[in-house]
């Protein structure tokens, strides 16, 4: 496919990819009924360009088509999460942005012969709210309250082009998305460049590993986007090799033991560093040493320029990007200030630096550094050692309080093994920390929150060790249940 800014309907028709999910797949070029289709909906419902629609973004074909044509008329969308009933309720669509005049329901399937959604109205006015050639998409929230990110198509294909080059993505590949589409790391860094690519996509939903190695059976991809956790979960369970061209972990750094376990079995790991405000920052490439692949997130992406803040090394990363989002929307769509998006810099919480070779390493959160016994301790460095050990499936370090060796440290923890032995799990704690960054408190969780991107929910974490109001005990293994509902 040629190569555009903003790809037209007679790209798509003309293009070779195939999108599948685990009941259904469609050829782009067999899509003209279909965008028919839409086109008479998006009449009768008497939309206009300039006016945003909001989509309930799943990972599966109806949705994944939706959105393309969206794109290429120019559509205003807000990439909304998936609904859960088939008729929202009035609540449901009131908590949508007021520049939003409809929501788009994606059919459960695809028909030839039927819409590919349907269309509710949402009470809302959005006569004039001049939302053509953007998309909105809310950050995840991980550190503070979400915000509109403010996207043009242009840019956000010039985006997933950079991704495309950089990760070499061919029309030979067929590439597992089961991060989600309305997450900027499942959209603008795996979907849509495979779209420019030509390549065909598994779209994998509601994931877990089981059903992730049926979707991988049943589709044979040659480059799967996962984050680390998911990496480290289906090492886990996966007992034989098996190879892609290439797998992308974004979302967190992957641990270096993770990183060779996964290669050994899998093959060649790159990692992306990104965020919903910029897109794709920095990626590894294919050619790249195991070692700087591993040890880093590659080169800054073209339109990228490292913007520093302060002269510490390393320092808070800040960055402009020619790619990038214009800035934040309010709820009703106009344009609203942020302090994370000042002068065209965009500031992060990473702490980081570029090598002497170019490339970029990241070394943890400004918000996630505390100082024990004189050390500084990075929570993701924590984090990673117990994650390694065969007891615990996964972790997460918070601070709460004060304790005469510095800051107080709760690991919120998944076990393996229910059957936990207090002498063991202390033993091999040991074996990985210094002692300075072993701590405070261990609690054994059901599961971690998570947010919709994959990674864990910190402030929901947070919340429920304030309400459990939990003694700030030096007792290595306090057992605790999760009361929500979220999944690893």
């Amino acid at each position: 496919m040629t190569t555009k800014l903003h790809l037209r309907r007679e790209d798509l028709l003309a293009s070779r990819t195939v999108i599948s999910d685990a009941n259904s797949q469609l050829a782009l070029s067999d899509c003209a009924q279909l965008f028919a289709a839409l086109d008479e909906l998006t009449a009768e419902s008497g939309i206009g360009e300039d006016q945003a629609v909001a989509l309930a973004c799943d990972n599966d074909v109806a949705s994944a088509v939706t959105l393309l044509y969206l794109l290429a008329r120019g559509q205003g969308v807000y990439l909304a999460h998936p609904v859960a009933d088939d008729t929202p309720d009035s609540d449901a669509l009131a908590a949508l942005p007021a520049f939003c005049s409809h929501l788009l329901l994606p059919a459960a399937g695809i028909d030839a012969d039927a819409r590919p959604a349907r269309m509710l109205a949402t009470g809302n006015d959005s006569t004039g709210s001049q939302c053509a050639g953007r998309l909105y998409a809310a950050t995840s929230g991980s550190t503070g309250t979400p915000r509109i990110a403010v996207h043009s198509h242009p840019l956000l294909w010039r985006n997933a082009q950079n991704c495309r080059e950089r990760l070499q993505l061919a029309e030979t590949d067929c590439i597992a998305i089961p991060v989600p589409l309305f997450h900027m790391y499942g959209l603008g860094a795996a979907f849509l460049p495979a779209v420019l690519a030509g390549a065909n996509v598994a779209l994998i939903g509601d994931t877990n590993v089981l059903r992730y190695l049926q979707r991988e059976a049943a589709s044979k991809p040659s480059v799967a986007y996962l984050t680390p956790s998911f990496a480290h979960s289906l090492l886990r369970v996966r007992k034989s090799p098996r190879q892609y061209r290439l797998t992308v972990l974004a979302g967190d750094r992957a641990p270096a033991s993770t990183f060779d376990a996964y290669e050994q079995k899998h093959g060649c790991v790159v990692c992306l560093y990104g965020s919903t405000e910029l897109g794709a920052i920095a990626a590894g490439s294919p050619d790249d040493p195991a070692a700087t692949r591993r040890e880093t997130s590659g080169r800054l992406m073209p339109g990228v320029e490292l913007a520093a803040a302060g002269e510490d090394s390393p320092a808070v990363l800040g960055f402009r990007h020619a790619s990038g989002c214009a800035g934040y929307a309010d709820a009703a769509g106009r344009a609203q200030p942020g302090e994370l998006l000042l002068d065209g810099v965009y500031r992060t919480s990473d702490l980081g630096e570029l090598d002497a070779a170019g490339y970029l390493r990241i070394h943890g959160r400004r918000d996630h550094t505390v100082n024990r016994d004189g050390q500084l301790v990075s929570f993701s460095a924590v984090e990673q050692a117990l994650s390694q050990l065969d007891a615990i499936v996964a972790a997460v370090v918070c601070s709460n309080g004060e304790t005469p060796r510095g800051a107080q440290l709760t690991a919120v923890c998944v076990a393996a093994d229910k059957a936990l032995d207090a002498r063991e799990i202390r033993q091999q704690v040991r074996s990985v920390l210094a002692h300075y960054a072993i701590p405070d408190t261990f609690l054994w969780w059901d599961a971690l929150p998570r947010l919709p991107s994959g990674k864990p929910d910190r402030q929901a974490i947070q919340t429920q060790l304030a309400q459990a109001d939990a003694p700030a005990s030096l007792d290595r293994t306090t057992t605790s249940t999760a009361a929500s509902a979220a999944h690893d």
